[in-house]
């Protein structure tokens, strides 16, 4: 659920970000983001149900997916101090979901 809020709350941020800026081309970059941000969430509102059908793999796909899509938009549209917060928060998530998607599907053997 948090991770849900932090990814309305950076489109909230990209979406006052475009209303402000005065340059076009970052608009342009923090209208990518958006849209890429919007993307990703709708894919984890589907993983719901591939997790609980226990595919682990479209978790895995998303949110390397989410990793890259912050890990880009910090280098290409910076913002405001909370935006970039969530970038760094949201690449940290995105690693470690992929990581426990990938123990959950067995790919990791405990010791």
């Amino acid at each position: 659920m948090l991770l849900i809020w932090l990814m309305l709350h950076t489109i909230t941020l990209f979406n006052d970000l475009i209303k402000n800026a005065s340059d076009v081309d970052l608009r342009q970059r923090y209208t990518i983001c958006s849209e890429n941000y919007d993307d990703v969430l709708f894919a984890l509102t589907k993983d719901k149900d591939s997790v609980t059908a226990g595919n682990f793999n479209d978790m895995k796909f998303h949110m390397s997916g989410l990793g890259l899509i912050a890990e880009q938009c910090r280098s290409t549209a910076p913002g405001s101090f909370d935006l970039r917060k969530n970038y760094e928060y949201l690449e940290v998530v995105g690693i470690t979901l992929e990581i426990l998607a990938d123990y959950l599907a067995g790919k990791y053997i405990v010791i």
